[in-house]
């Protein structure tokens, strides 16, 4: 697939978890518009920031942000 400076978009990564628009913003507590905006790199300030963020500390987004287990 196609990436963006070496990294798969948030849509290449969404498909190949097998999830639509609606699933992911449904599983994220969000709306379809959000993901749509994200996927069209219109991802917003705090994502932007935290990208900056994570390049400067090289760390990953999961290293700084608490996320609950799967509960499957």
């Amino acid at each position: 697939g196609q990436t963006r400076g070496g990294k798969m978009n948030i849509r290449e990564l969404r498909e190949q978890a097998g999830l639509t628009q609606a699933q992911l913003a449904k599983a994220l507590g969000g709306g379809e518009t959000t993901i749509r905006n994200w996927e069209q790199g219109r991802a917003g300030e705090r994502l932007q920031q935290l990208a900056l963020l994570c390049l400067v500390l090289k760390c990953q987004p999961s290293d700084l942000l608490e996320v609950a287990p799967d509960k499957k």
